[in-house]
């Protein structure tokens, strides 16, 4: 018999590509020397489907003889096509190496890639921070800040593909440490069965220097001499980036005031404050500008230590001095021709300074710097010094004896005059500042005057009389 076809229910006519047409088959009567009584063809063929499905085809052949009667043979087969599991692969990279305590965002690009034979839908993309619990990274919900990972679900990658997304989040911890995040990708194929992958990466945690701020302010810029107290507000603020702790406050001038504060030992977070309160006096002459510095320390949980500093000034104010002079007469009028009073001069110290005295002159007995021996005295503040002389009084009856002392003083930058009148014959508190008295008296010391009056008579008695006025041209001062 020849062969005159080769068809197949699945694959079509084979007769070509067997090169079976016009072969010819002995009888299978055993005799070898007729012939072969088969022919043998092979093709290879992809057989498709999802598991559990069956390839099912039939092969026909067509033969004739010598007389052309032909005839036909069919034969089947069955192929089952089995379950094979998906596979992929994940990779994971941080955008930095490191970052600085306590931490910062990173960004991590999360790939996965189908290395399965079909293909594969994403079902879950997840991520975990130091081995704690995994999280969605395809909503930016903390603490995922950003994210380009929300079409994942639902993507189908084909065999061979990778798909690809960022996120963010923030890797914390302290200086030294290392911290590993990991990202899980979940696919299912179309039976539904699942396949997960994961990989890591890892961010190291460098030290991070700490820092304070420290300012300081008094609450006045200046003061009066000889001086005054003031307040000083000392405010410490964490510039850094982590808690730190403050172990000491000391000031140029005023010493440690660490323990006084009650500042050593308190933890400042990030951005938050504190402050101390101290009065102190304030001492000095004037021109001197009282100035100090304050110098806090502070160290964070790695034992890094940091410093800061500031400074205030406080200036000593110009106070003029004033003196306060007194002169009394030991009578009040003798008889005429006259006669001797004793006068007695008393200077005191009003100012907030010592005062040296330069002169102790009368209007009508003088200079009597020499006799009284006053000057040079230095009197502290409230001090007190005087003199006392005896000179005789005459005129006649009616006649007022009035006279005026001034007394001067200095201190060590300047001098100054002052004057003043009193109605009685014993005055009162005198000072003027500096440039305030009409007369071009001098500047920086004062200068006092006392008027008292010592009335003569004949028979009658007179009144104390005015130190604003002399009755009869008669005047002692």
């Amino acid at each position: 018999m020849t062969i005159t076809s080769l068809t197949d229910t699945v694959f079509g006519d084979l007769t070509d590509e067997c090169d079976l047409e016009g072969d010819v088959l002995a009888p299978a009567d055993g005799n070898a020397g007729s012939g072969p009584d088969t022919a043998l063809c092979q093709v290879t063929r992809a057989v498709m489907g999802n598991a559990g499905a069956q390839h099912h085809n039939v092969a026909t052949i067509v033969v004739a003889d010598d007389d052309d009667n032909t005839g036909t043979a069919s034969d089947d087969a069955t192929v089952g096509i089995t379950d094979v599991l998906p596979t992929i692969t994940v990779d994971k990279d941080a955008s930095v190496a490191s970052v600085s305590e306590p931490g910062a965002p990173v960004v991590f690009t999360a790939e996965m890639t189908n290395t399965s034979a079909e293909p594969v839908t994403i079902t879950s993309v997840t991520d975990a921070i130091g081995g704690g619990a995994p999280f969605d990274i395809t909503t930016a919900s903390p603490p995922v800040i950003a994210t380009d990972c929300g079409a994942a679900i639902g993507t189908v990658v084909a065999p061979g593909t990778t798909y690809s997304c960022t996120f963010s989040v923030v890797v914390s911890g302290n200086a030294g440490a290392s911290v590993t995040d990991t990202v899980r990708f979940t696919v299912t194929d179309d039976e539904g069965n699942q396949a997960t992958d994961d990989d890591d990466e890892t961010v190291d945690i460098k030290d991070s220097a700490p820092g304070l701020e420290v300012t300081k302010e008094a609450s006045v810029s200046e003061v009066s001499e000889p001086g005054a107290d003031v307040e000083f507000t000392f405010t410490v603020r964490n510039t850094s980036v982590e808690d730190v702790t403050i172990t000491s406050l000391v000031d140029s001038v005023f010493g440690d005031l660490s323990a006084e504060c009650g500042l050593a030992g308190d933890v400042l977070a990030p951005g938050a404050t504190t402050e101390c309160k101290i009065t102190r006096f304030i001492a000095g002459n004037a021109g001197h500008e009282h100035r100090n510095v304050v110098v806090v320390t502070g160290s964070d949980d790695e034992g890094n230590e940091t410093t800061d500093e500031d400074d205030e000034s406080v200036d000593v104010d110009d106070v003029l001095p004033t003196v306060e002079v007194t002169k009394e007469a030991s009578v009040s009028e003798v008889s005429e021709p006259g006669a001797d009073v004793e006068f007695t001069f008393t200077v005191r110290n009003t100012s907030v300074e010592d005062v040296t005295i330069t002169s102790l002159v009368d209007s009508v007995f003088g200079d009597l710097s020499a006799e009284c021996g006053l000057a040079g005295d230095v009197l502290a503040p409230g001090a007190t010094t005087e003199c006392t002389i005896t000179r005789f009084v005459g005129g006649n009856a009616g006649d007022v004896h009035h006279n005026t002392v001034v007394v001067t003083s200095r201190r060590r930058r300047a001098e100054h005059h002052h004057r003043r009148r009193r109605r009685d014959r014993r005055c009162g508190r005198l000072g003027s500042r500096a440039g305030g008295h009409q007369g071009g008296f001098g500047v920086g010391g004062v200068r006092a005057g006392c008027g008292c009056g010592v009335h003569l008579h004949g028979s009658q008695h007179l009144g104390r009389g005015r130190d604003d006025h002399v009755a009869g041209g008669f005047g002692v001062r």
